[in-house]
């Protein structure tokens, strides 16, 4: 069931609203600040604090995933 289940949807489908997302979080990255929207700023720094927890662990599947976000080595 999807009783209260919410996401932030930016009026966008699926696969760009990925791309959005993965372009902000790696600006985010590279310059420290960046500016948009409340609501996408709210997505980015949902998916920058997973990538923060995936830097704190540290091991191989955690670059893995990071990757999957970044698609960058040198950010990874």
């Amino acid at each position: 069931m999807r009783h209260r289940v919410q996401r932030s949807r930016l009026n966008r489908q699926n696969s760009h609203r990925k791309a959005t997302v993965n372009s902000l979080v790696r600006s985010l990255v590279l310059r420290n600040r960046i500016q948009t929207t409340l609501p996408k700023a709210q997505v980015t720094a949902r998916r920058a604090d997973r990538l923060m927890t995936f830097g704190k662990r540290g091991d191989v599947a955690a670059q893995r995933m990071a990757f999957q976000s970044l698609q960058s080595r040198e950010l990874v």
